[in-house]
């Protein structure tokens, strides 16, 4: 395990996240030779970057208005030369340096081109918060092939950088992530890994602490951007129909609140799915309002790169 750490190295995007980048450097460089570790700026005015230069990390600044999370992570993934790429978001706090030995382990298994951890919510979380960390992040393992896409269908391309693992080789051949890409990243690289014949393992083992707490609207923009996704990589629906995932979810949201007795949560859940189902549909139709309405609806400077 202590050789294939030796031949990891981390991607980091951050944008300033000063008040909380120090507790996750703190920890990867104890894992990692900091000079392994890539922060990707994109133009912080909080001293994110210098915060990382003193940890030793090596910074790689982009113009916040090119940012999106294809290119970004490529970038960093292209200043590395090790065999296995570690992705984290600036808000995610690893348990340990053991969560990445813990990510490493399935990689005996030739055929396991990918893990991601566990996320666990933060300790204030709001209880619709917490049940998304529930849901999405259960504790048990599972390994994401061909053979669990007719069961689960687009669960099987689940995936997340908040906190991943890649083979170098295989992330390479398949040609790396999309450029641009406003989300979902991850889910791209997981259905192209997946449908090559490899394997995702979800690795419960390992631990970060990572949730957020989302606004009606920055929820909406969310789902809208998950739509473009999809609109541009419709290929990924015809292999795993999104299907009945979205109820399923509603249902066991409900079920969650009612068995811990989260009453006035229920008042959210109708507004927070209204955020999500209308983002999404409007984001698959983005092609259909003009130029500037669909920018503003998405948030990112980068939607222009796609249109």
């Amino acid at each position: 395990m202590n050789n294939l750490i030796k031949n990891a190295g981390v991607v980091v995007p951050t944008l300033n996240a000063a008040q909380k980048i120090e507790t996750l450097l703190g920890i990867l460089t104890r894992a990692f030779v900091p000079s392994s570790v890539i922060v990707v700026d994109s133009e912080s005015v909080d001293g994110t970057a210098d915060i990382a230069r003193k940890f030793g990390c090596r910074v790689i600044s982009v113009r916040r208005d090119d940012f999106d999370h294809g290119s970004a992570r490529n970038l960093g993934a292209l200043a590395l030369d090790e065999e296995f790429i570690f992705f984290l978001t600036d808000d995610a706090v690893p348990e340990g340096p053991e969560t990445f030995h813990e990510l490493l382990r399935p990689f005996a298994d030739s055929s396991v081109a990918a893990c991601y951890a566990r996320q666990l919510p933060r300790r204030n979380a709001e209880p619709l918060e917490a049940f998304s960390r529930v849901f999405n992040y259960p504790d048990s393992p599972r390994l994401q092939s061909k053979e669990f896409i007719s069961a689960f269908g687009i669960k099987a391309f689940f995936m997340s950088d908040s906190c991943s693992v890649y083979r170098r080789s295989l992330f390479d051949k398949m040609g790396r992530f999309p450029e641009p890409c406003l989300t979902n990243e991850d889910m791209y690289m997981a259905a192209k890994l997946i449908l090559a014949g490899y394997a995702v393992r979800y690795t419960p083992e390992a631990r970060v602490i990572h949730s957020h707490r989302l606004s009606f609207t920055a929820q909406f923009k969310r789902y809208f951007n998950l739509g473009v996704f999809f609109e541009q990589n419709a290929w990924i629906l015809s292999e795993a129909p999104l299907a009945s995932e979205g109820l399923r979810f509603l249902r066991s949201e409900f079920s969650y609140l009612l068995k811990n007795k989260h009453f006035l949560s229920l008042l959210r859940v109708g507004s927070d799915a209204v955020a999500r189902y209308a983002g999404l549909k409007l984001g698959i139709s983005h092609k259909r309002f003009p130029l500037s309405w669909a920018h503003r609806l998405s948030g990112y400077p980068a939607y222009l790169k796609i249109r």
